[in-house]
Formats: C-alpha cells, structure tokens, sequence
C-alpha cells in the first residue's frame, strides 16, 4: 500500500523524481576532493584545517557539476581551488608556526 500522499500526487500527474545526469559528480571530481580533504588529515586535524578542506571539497564539486562549463575548464578550475586550498593551508601553517612556534 502506498502512503496516501503519494497517490494524491500520483492521480495528478506526478512521477517519480530521478537525478538527472548533471546531478551526479563525475569521477575525476573525486581525486579533487580527496586532494582537499587530506589537509585536515595531514595538519592532524583542526578547525582551520578542516574549514579550508571541506571548502575546498565542496568548491570542487560544484565547479565539476556544473554543466554550463566545459569539461576541460571545470578540470582546471578544480585544479586551481586544490592549489589555492593547499596554498592558503601552507600559509596559515607557516604565520602559526612563525608567531608562536618560536
């Protein structure tokens, strides 16, 4: 038996909703986010660490499922976001240690 809501929306043209193409990440997308999630694990954790990498990953994946844009653009422009994660990562590393690592 199916819930009453259901087939109210049934008997008024619905269908079931499924992800369209564009909505599914592709698989090179993964080895960006990986990339950007290691921070954190490298760093040993942190919430800066961890603010940067899950920005990180989540800029890449809406960079790669964006279907307005070549594939070879999303490439690079996920390229350039695991760069400037990784590179702001090192920079706050290094002020740190430079203002009290001694």
């Amino acid at each position: 038996m199916k819930p009453y809501a259901t087939n109210i929306a049934q008997m008024n043209g619905a269908t079931a909703a499924r992800p369209q193409d564009s909505a599914l990440t592709p698989y090179w997308a993964y080895a960006f986010m990986v990339a950007c999630i290691l921070i954190p694990v490298v760093s040993l954790g942190g919430a800066i660490s961890g603010g940067i990498g899950a920005g990180g990953a989540a800029t890449c994946r809406a960079i790669a499922n964006n279907p307005a844009i070549s594939k070879t653009s999303r490439i690079m422009l996920c390229l350039a976001a695991t760069f400037l994660c990784w590179t702001l990562f090192l920079f706050v590393m290094f002020v740190i240690f430079r203002t009290w690592g001694g």
